[in-house]
């Protein structure tokens, strides 16, 4: 029987988004969302992939180029305003089960990007992969993303992404769910 205020974890069978977003810094508060990104799953298998870019009218800071990737340009060449960007995000998350690594990191710059922009809040059921990496994957030197995919000999790209990190998260949900 579940406890009262919990919900059972997600399964591999199970219909879920993943997401995860691409960011001008680590602050909700004064920094901005760059890139969204999610992969839909229903009954355990793919379905539709989203992606946007997002047009920002500062200077990127030159940690977030390298680790990204993305440039001033890209964002002004392919990015779409936020507020258009969030709205079409929210309307491929609807009401689905999210899951994300380290997921509060992401779900707190959607509630301020929502709250900013006047959009009503998440509030979906979400998983974290980094909680259950943690308590399903020893002997690893730090549970970075990258680090748990080279353990699990899980292929990826080495570009830090929305949809690169997002893919390789579904392929990491899979295997976890493998092991326990």
């Amino acid at each position: 029987m579940a406890q009262r205020g919990r919900t059972k974890a997600a399964t591999a069978r199970d219909s879920f988004t993943i997401l995860d977003l691409e960011t001008t810094g680590l602050n909700p508060a004064e920094d901005s969302i760059i890139e969204f990104a999610a992969i839909r799953v229903k009954d355990g298998k793919e379905t539709e992939r989203f992606a946007s870019l997002v047009r920002w009218n500062r200077k990127l800071p030159k940690t977030v180029v390298d680790l990204t990737g993305i440039t001033d340009q890209l964002l002004q060449e392919q990015g779409a305003p936020l507020e258009q960007a969030l709205q079409r995000f929210l309307d491929f998350v609807g009401k689905d089960r999210l899951i994300g690594y380290n997921i509060s990191f992401d779900m707190e710059f959607l509630r301020v990007a929502c709250s900013r922009l006047g959009k009503p809040v998440l509030a979906n059921r979400c998983t974290d992969l980094l909680s259950l990496a943690r308590r399903r994957i020893y002997g690893v030197p730090n549970y970075q993303l990258s680090t748990l995919a080279k353990h699990l000999n899980l292929p990826h790209e080495e570009a830090h992404r929305a949809p690169n990190d997002c893919e390789l998260m579904l392929q990491l949900f899979f295997k976890l769910n493998e092991i326990y």
